[in-house]
């Protein structure tokens, strides 16, 4: 459920409000930029999948192979440790979590400041291997989902961020497994994408991002 929310957000566009909230032409404020989101994202998301999406927003930002791997390493150690403290932000905290091994709060309280200090300060040591500024960034890439406009690919955005944050807020009102908020956050940006579709007459089929085709991709 929560890898089918991830890929409907990322093939309708969604990620498209990370890469524009990234974008800056100086090398190091780029690199912790990059640091915060990914780890962020990664307390949200599980940590390989915001690897994967914060690598292809890398893509469209860094032309220079060599600053883009060093990038790419940080987008590593900050998905491990944005995950770390969260327990819905890693397979093994959320089997953790389900099982009632660890606490919501405990996890957190606990885990918090450690995992702040283990990606601050290889991103600090990083930073002086770049210097000088990034080629202006492309605002539109071929692939990138232009079905929806820019502000219905921000509220897929945000249905799909804001309720995989939901999950453990449902959880704790309403005592049902975790697996049942995950699905009712799936439902519900399935209906509004549905919504969004239908609304728009002169899309080709074959070029649609919906969920019942995404969902062969997932399998």
């Amino acid at each position: 459920g929560a890898m089918t929310i991830v890929e409907i957000v990322d093939a309708n566009g969604g990620f498209n409000f990370v890469r524009d909230r990234l974008q800056t032409t100086s090398k190091r404020k780029l690199l912790w930029r990059i640091t915060f989101m990914t780890f962020v994202l990664s307390a949200i998301l599980d940590n390989l999948t915001t690897s994967i999406v914060m690598v292809m927003v890398l893509r469209k930002l860094v032309s220079d192979n060599k600053d883009r791997m060093i990038y790419a390493g940080l987008v590593i150690l900050a998905a491990n440790a944005g995950g770390a403290f969260s327990p819905i932000g890693d397979v093994t905290t959320i089997m953790l979590w389900i099982k009632g091994n660890i606490s919501t709060i405990g996890v957190i309280t606990e885990i918090f400041l450690p995992s702040v200090a283990s990606v601050v300060v290889p991103a600090l040591i990083l930073q002086t291997s770049l210097k000088g500024e990034l080629a202006a960034p492309q605002m539109a890439q071929e692939g990138d989902a232009l079905h929806f406009t820019a502000a219905e690919r921000n509220v897929v955005f945000w249905l799909g961020v804001g309720g995989l944050i939901f999950v453990p807020v449902f959880r704790f009102l309403t005592g049902l497994p975790p697996f049942m908020g995950i699905l009712l956050v799936l439902g519900l940006l399935w209906t509004v994408t549905e919504l969004f579709y239908r609304s728009r007459g002169d899309v080709e089929e074959t070029t649609q991002q919906r969920v019942t085709q995404l969902l062969s991709r997932i399998d």
